[in-house]
């Protein structure tokens, strides 16, 4: 009986060892489940405080008040640099359009003067 007692201690502690190893940072998880900051978000030290704001927020520091962008004004100019993006690319896709049209005419030209092969 001891020895099966033995063997399935064994065992077990083999599934446990197993789990931890597949496990790639057990610290690394316990620190994030504890943490307040989400995706997208990233903690600033403001002072003696610790701000959570939107990354890529600008901080405004006037004298020894800090300041940061509202959530509103952040999205607003994340907005226009995404609309000044669509409008770039609108362009060069019509010029790549414009480039593959010409590109189709100069391969339909060699294919009509190309004079075909003649099967055996």
């Amino acid at each position: 009986m001891t020895r099966r007692v033995l063997s399935q201690s064994i065992f077990l502690l083999a599934i446990v060892f197993t789990g931890m190893a597949m496990c790639e940072d057990y610290s690394e998880l316990e620190g994030n489940a504890n943490s307040a900051v989400g995706e997208g978000m990233e903690e600033v030290k403001m002072g003696d405080a610790t701000v959570i704001i939107p990354k890529g927020s600008k901080i405004y520091k006037h004298e020894n008040v800090y300041t940061y962008e509202t959530p509103e004004a952040y999205a607003a100019r994340k907005i226009d640099g995404l609309e000044a993006r669509v409008v770039s690319l609108e362009k060069d896709n019509k010029d790549l359009k414009q480039k593959v049209g010409a590109l189709l005419l100069v391969v339909k030209n060699i294919n009509r003067n190309y004079p075909k092969r003649i099967q055996k």
